[in-house]
């Protein structure tokens, strides 16, 4: 515990003395391997809530004025008063997911006021998370055609720090799907989260290599997404798929149709998450088995939460008393919701899943009218692969043990896609009287790089 205390005073020290580009470029670098502490938090959360104080302590700078920072806040108030009912079994696990809450608030926050203040900072940023993502999705293949190594990696003692301690646990008390030869993670111990932040990363950097004309990134993008089905997801084929779908023909919907369209499709995709799972079961019954859990072994959990529903609506259960109650409807009490809804209702009660709902959908309205917004079909499908990266961590949620912004990986990346639509948004709009001369200069410098994509995808629109 003292040596853990001891990195974190050390972290600290070196946060404060650190200029605040570095501290974000740091954000991205410790975004993959995190660097686990005996006791306290990795130091990639520490630096990352280091680096967001620091930035809201800053003087000069823009206000983020977000109604989704406000709906995060909401939130963490929810979650926090909800640790009072949290059952004493529980209180490590809500601490731990309040934490998270709180760096993804703040991070959030941060993102949307460097998008106002220096959009071209997000580009530096998303860039600097290359090393770590191109690790992940190296490991994620090798392991996958070489379940061997991935063994004696995850036994060895550099698992424990790059990994966590439950690398430790994995092979006794506390195991994990990618013990199985079909997935692979990683530095991840579950396949389908380390999907997420394949898919999530791969179209960021989409939507980087697209503003920034670097073509190299490419290369990177396309890694990280071989990477995310290499994991052995089912998730991530399904929501690539759907992508991959809105990308090709949301952009060239007329504008009056945009948000309709689009928002009908994310909802629908959101809403009907399980029915699509259920028909792939049916037309490809050999791809669906091929995994540790099917779909239907959800089932019983949902049937189990819509029974305690009845009885704690408002309530929800508390933090632990999921892990009590869910016995009664499935013979592993240790199944997690494996839907970001429920598990904010069972953790925090109705309010929290009713602002997690909100969130979501505000999220996706913004995005629509972003990409609407857009003067060209180049910038509107810049756009639309920003929003598939947020919306990539909601329906993956529906079906997965992850929150409403991914995990404490992804969620790094999820606050950088909806930094860029801010930036999208602040590119169509008109200057207002108030402007400062700094801002002009930067206005002046996003107009010169809009033109400068506006050249170099000339010749591949479609």
């Amino acid at each position: 515990m003292l040596a853990g205390l001891s990195i974190a005073l050390l972290t600290l020290s070196v946060n404060l003395v650190t200029p605040h580009r570095m501290r974000l470029i740091g954000v991205a670098l410790l975004l993959v391997p995190q660097l686990y502490l005996p006791v306290v938090p990795t130091i990639a959360i520490l630096w990352t809530l280091f680096t967001c104080i620091a930035g809201a302590m800053a003087h000069g700078r823009s206000r983020a004025n977000s109604p989704l920072v406000l709906l995060m806040a909401l939130f963490v108030i929810v979650s926090t008063v909800s640790l009072l009912w949290a059952l004493p079994s529980g209180m490590s696990e809500g601490a731990g997911s309040l934490l998270r809450d709180v760096v993804f608030l703040l991070w959030l926050r941060e993102v949307i006021v460097t998008a106002k203040d220096d959009p071209k900072l997000l580009d530096t940023i998303v860039v600097w998370t290359i090393p770590g993502v191109a690790v992940q999705s190296i490991l994620t293949i090798v392991f996958r055609a070489s379940p061997a190594v991935e063994e004696r990696f995850l036994r060895s003692d550099l698992a424990e720090l790059l990994v966590g301690p439950r690398a430790d646990r994995l092979f006794s008390d506390m195991p994990n799907n990618v013990v199985f030869l079909f997935k692979s993670g990683g530095f991840y111990l579950n396949g389908n989260m380390a999907s997420l932040f394949g898919g999530v990363a791969a179209l960021l950097l989409f939507v980087a290599a697209r503003r920034t004309a670097r073509r190299w990134l490419y290369v990177f993008a396309a890694l990280s997404l071989v990477g995310a089905i290499f994991t052995g997801s089912k998730t991530a084929v399904v929501v690539a798929a759907c992508c991959a779908i809105a990308i090709l023909f949301l952009p060239h919907v007329q504008k009056v149709w945009i948000t309709l369209v689009g928002l009908a499709i994310v909802t629908l995709g959101l809403l009907t998450f399980s029915a699509m799972m259920a028909l792939l079961e049916r037309v490809a019954p050999d791809f669906y088995a091929a995994s540790d859990f099917s779909y239907s072994g959800r089932e019983p959990l949902w049937k189990g939460a819509a029974e305690l529903f009845q009885e704690s609506p408002f309530l929800g259960l508390g933090f632990g008393g999921w892990e009590e109650q869910i016995g009664r409807f499935t013979h592993q009490t240790d199944m997690p919701p494996h839907n970001s809804l429920i598990a904010a209702w069972a953790h925090s009660g109705i309010a929290a899943a009713t602002i997690a709902l909100v969130f979501m959908i505000t999220v996706i309205v913004f995005g629509v009218r972003v990409a609407a917004a857009q003067p060209t079909i180049c910038d509107r499908r810049t756009a639309v692969i920003a929003l598939c990266a947020v919306s990539w961590a909601f329906i993956h949620g529906m079906a997965d043990n992850t929150a409403v912004y991914g995990e404490q990986r992804s969620m790094i990346l999820v606050a950088l896609a909806i930094g860029y639509l801010y930036v999208m948004k602040r590119e169509v709009q008109p200057p207002t009287a108030g402007t400062n001369s700094q801002r002009q200069l930067a206005g002046s410098a996003v107009a010169a790089a809009s033109a400068t994509r506006e050249s170099t995808f000339v010749g591949l629109r479609f």
